[in-house]
């Protein structure tokens, strides 16, 4: 089973990208877990608390961190011992934009190295 952390301080972009991620996945009859986290503060928190994913979708403009900063987080996390590397992917907008505007077509963007 695949985890998955989404990280976006919007509500609706978290919820439109947990579903997305989610109908990927399930059309590719693969297994996943996504959470979803508008405080990036709370992602780190649960890192820190022993929680890993294999992937993460990071918004890149988030207010008090940066999904930039976040990324360097998650990657001295798990190099302290609380997890393997993981794929860390800021592609928020992408998933929602898709290609040729369509915020569904995650296909498109797996398609077009997204992923």
């Amino acid at each position: 089973m695949y985890r998955i952390a989404v990280a976006d301080d919007e509500a609706k972009a978290c919820t439109m990208i947990k579903e997305i991620i989610q109908q990927y996945f399930e059309a590719k009859a693969l297994e996943c877990r996504v959470q979803a986290y508008q405080r990036p503060t709370e992602m780190v928190w649960d890192m820190e608390k022993g929680a890993g994913f294999d992937i993460y979708c990071i918004d890149i403009e988030m207010p008090g961190i940066s999904g930039m900063e976040l990324a360097h987080q998650i990657r001295q996390t798990e190099h302290s011992g609380n997890g393997g590397l993981s794929t860390v992917a800021s592609v928020c907008g992408q998933i929602l934009c898709g290609r040729n505007g369509d915020h569904r077509d995650l296909h498109g963007c797996a398609a077009d190295g997204v992923f």
